[in-house]
């Protein structure tokens, strides 16, 4: 068994546009393989507290490790900077012990004024 997903996005800041690409094999009960691949991304890991606009940034690695995370600041919300982080290659076990659910991206807001999740290309494999 085979999932697969693939996503192209257009960034704000400039005229880059890369791709996230997930997917997920079980050859066998207990053999599987996964992979994600980045392509062009990058983070805004901060802002100009006046105008909005990237103040920092980090690129992403075209094959990031397992659970790769990077913290970011949006500094220009009223009432403080909103916070989170960003997990590349998210790999989790689901509860039967067998089935394997791969985020290739998982946005996490924190607060203070926005609180979320939000995934980009999500495939799960479990028993052929």
């Amino acid at each position: 068994m085979t999932a697969r997903w693939t996503s192209w996005f257009a960034t704000t800041y400039g005229s880059t546009t890369g791709s996230v690409y997930a997917k997920c094999t079980a050859s066998s009960p207990t053999s599987f393989t996964r992979q994600v691949i980045i392509t062009d991304g990058q983070v805004v890991t901060s802002t100009d507290p006046i105008t909005g606009e990237p103040a920092t940034t980090v690129n992403v690695p075209t094959n990031p490790t397992p659970s790769q995370r990077i913290d970011f600041t949006i500094n220009h919300v009223p009432n403080g900077g909103d916070h989170g982080y960003i997990l590349f290659n998210e790999q989790t076990l689901g509860a039967d012990g067998y089935t394997r659910t791969l985020n290739a991206v998982h946005i996490v807001m924190e607060g203070p004024n926005a609180f979320g999740d939000l995934v980009i290309g999500q495939v799960k494999c479990g028993r052929p």
